[in-house]
């Protein structure tokens, strides 16, 4: 077994349940691995103040979010202890966007 990461999910307990995810400059989806958790809670607070409901996930094996992500289709990005990491600004344009459009 290797290191615990982190991602961010709609489950605290149950990554599988929807991972956080973006999209890199070619339209891949890519999910975000944290090393450390108090990034992933940075990152994450982030996320809050757009109005997002997510949670830190730890994942205790992290062979098991590289496998995971390889069978979805999915890229992956390993943010290493203490990169900082925010949001990107099309992130950011797009939530605000979304939400000021009428339900």
């Amino acid at each position: 077994m290797t290191n615990p990461v982190y991602v961010i999910s709609i489950s605290e307990t149950d990554p599988t349940t929807g991972l956080y995810a973006v999209y890199d400059e070619d339209g891949g989806t890519m999910v975000q691995v944290f090393l450390n958790r108090d990034d992933a809670e940075c990152y994450n607070t982030h996320l809050e103040a757009l109005g997002q409901e997510l949670h830190v996930c730890e994942i205790p094996d992290s062979e098991a979010i590289y496998r995971l992500c390889d069978m979805m289709g999915y890229g992956f990005v390993t943010i290493k202890e203490g990169e900082v990491v925010v949001p990107r600004i099309e992130t950011l344009k797009s939530d605000l966007y979304n939400r000021s459009e009428p339900s």
